[in-house]
């Protein structure tokens, strides 16, 4: 133990000419200096931090006797640090002539945050944690004086207690009296929620707290319960105080909600959002996102809205099939078309001309069922799905050489083919390797070999050409040499 003793001391001596007193730093360690004294403390020996020193001390308060009882201090009576007993203190009571040490409840205002809430002081009062230190407040306010009654927090929370020049009431707690604490009773803080459970100053108001400026505010719970032109606005409600979509307006006398307009749209806000706003027509009408130039406007999204349009309003004066193609379909795959014979806005498949990127184009279906749109030289474009359907489709005598070998033909077997014109029939051709004059290796490569078994198509010298699949195949044949044998390319291009 005095090895223990020696060896913190000197510790705190080397330290005390590194560290200032008015350092932060040096406060903090003289915590810790006494925290590590008492630290040191067992079942026989108290440890107690007096002097700046490290020292052996008294166990219990009774322990401090002098057999002079003139020579009784005081201050060592209370500085006795008692182990395990930390709401607990030693404090001197006077006897006539005589003092005594004894022991006793420490006070709210010794106690830290955490033991705050531990000290019972009865079912009349008690600790509370509140502006950073531990206070003692009464749960009722009846009896307290003026100097009390005006700080106390009753345990009550929705009361406060206010004099009234005679006598201590308890009164209600409107939001603005909303104060943070630490109850000392069930260690339950008064916080954010809590605001809530106040009284607001204002019938139809409710109390909520407001993040903005750490306040616990009044606030009409929805439009609908404000009564009044001028705080008819969405800052006044916590329905729609953080609302993107909706809004608090005043028509007929009364604060009402409605949907924001696709007018009041502000860039950067997105498609969702702009999707959920309001037409200034929403029985026709929806809101519709220009992705080029981030504005929400207020279109027509089904053919047939525009013809209920028509028939509400008169078409005198516009221009209907310009208004119908205009229409924007959510549906990418379909349009809205005028027909003028049937005076109706139809929907129809789009072009395959109207697709700009090779995926879309190939998975439009255009109107006829007989085809399909492919992506050519970067542009699509609708044509027979392959040879068999246009001579399916075509009359015989309507059939030509050209339109047969513009079809690029699509087939099961997924192997590469072409149509070819003869004797008034469109017939199917695979194309072989070299049949294809490009130097597309992507291609090529998905072309048929004539002898597919031991061949395949691939790109050599920017030539599509029939290779070997293996070198077993070739040491087949006749006419052999290594120059031959080494320049086949294997389908696997690590191999050779």
């Amino acid at each position: 133990m005095k090895k223990q003793i020696i060896s913190i001391l000197l510790f705190f001596i080397i330290l005390k000419g590194i560290i200032t007193e008015d350092d932060e730093c040096s406060s903090n360690f003289q915590k810790e200096k006494v925290k590590l004294c008492h630290e040191l403390s067992n079942s026989t020996t108290t440890c107690h931090f007096i002097d700046n020193e490290c020292k052996q001390w008294y166990k219990e308060c009774s322990e401090y006797n002098p057999e002079n009882n003139d020579d009784f201090d005081d201050d060592i009576c209370k500085s006795i640090y008692l182990i395990n007993k930390d709401l607990r203190k030693c404090h001197v009571i006077i006897n006539g002539r005589n003092k005594k040490c004894e022991e006793t409840d420490k006070e709210c205002k010794e106690l830290s945050e955490e033991l705050c809430f531990d000290l019972n002081l009865g079912s009349n009062k008690r600790c509370i944690f509140i502006n950073g230190k531990c206070e003692e407040h009464y749960n009722y306010c009846n009896g307290l004086d003026e100097s009390k009654c005006s700080k106390n927090i009753p345990y009550n929370y929705q009361k406060k207690c206010i004099y009234d020049g005679t006598n201590c009431n308890e009164v209600t707690r409107y939001c603005s009296d909303y104060i943070e604490y630490s109850n000392g009773n069930s260690h339950f803080s008064i916080e954010k929620s809590e605001c809530s459970l106040l009284i607001p100053s204002v019938n139809g108001k409710v109390c909520n707290f407001n993040d903005n400026n750490n306040k616990c505010d009044e606030f009409y719970q929805s439009c609908t319960n404000i009564n009044v032109q001028s705080e008819c606005n969405n800052i006044n409600t916590i329905d729609l105080k953080n609302s993107t979509t909706k809004e608090c307006y005043w028509e007929d006398e009364k604060c009402k909600i409605r949907l924001k307009l696709c007018s009041e749209y502000k860039k950067g806000e997105g498609k969702n959002l702009c999707e959920q706003l309001s037409p200034q027509d929403p029985l026709y009408k929806s809101c519709y996102l220009n992705e080029e130039t981030d504005t929400c406007e207020e279109v027509f999204t089904l053919c047939k809205d525009y013809n209920y349009f028509l028939q509400s309003y008169s078409s005198q004066g516009r221009d209907v099939e310009k208004e119908c193609e205009n229409v924007k379909i959510n549906d990418k795959e379909k349009k809205c078309i005028y027909d003028k014979d049937n005076n109706k806005c139809i929907e129809i498949s789009r072009d395959c001309i109207e697709f700009k990127t090779e995926d879309e184009c190939n998975l439009h279906l255009p109107e006829d069922n007989n085809k399909r749109c492919i992506f050519i030289n970067e542009t699509c474009k609708e044509g027979y799905k392959n040879c068999d359907i246009y001579n399916d489709t075509i009359p015989l005598d309507k059939r030509n050489d050209s339109e047969c070998e513009s079809i690029i033909p699509k087939y099961n077997d997924n192997k590469i083919y072409k149509c070819v014109f003869e004797n008034s029939n469109c017939i199917k051709q695979i194309i072989l390797c070299e049949d294809y004059k490009g130097n597309n290796e992507k291609y090529c490569s998905s072309l048929t070999a004539n002898d597919d078994k031991h061949f395949y198509c691939t790109l050599k010298d920017n030539k599509c050409i029939s290779e070997y699949n293996d070198c077993y195949y070739y040491n087949k044949q006749k006419n052999k040499n290594k120059e031959r044998c080494e320049s086949i390319i294997l389908p696997n291009k690590n191999e050779k």
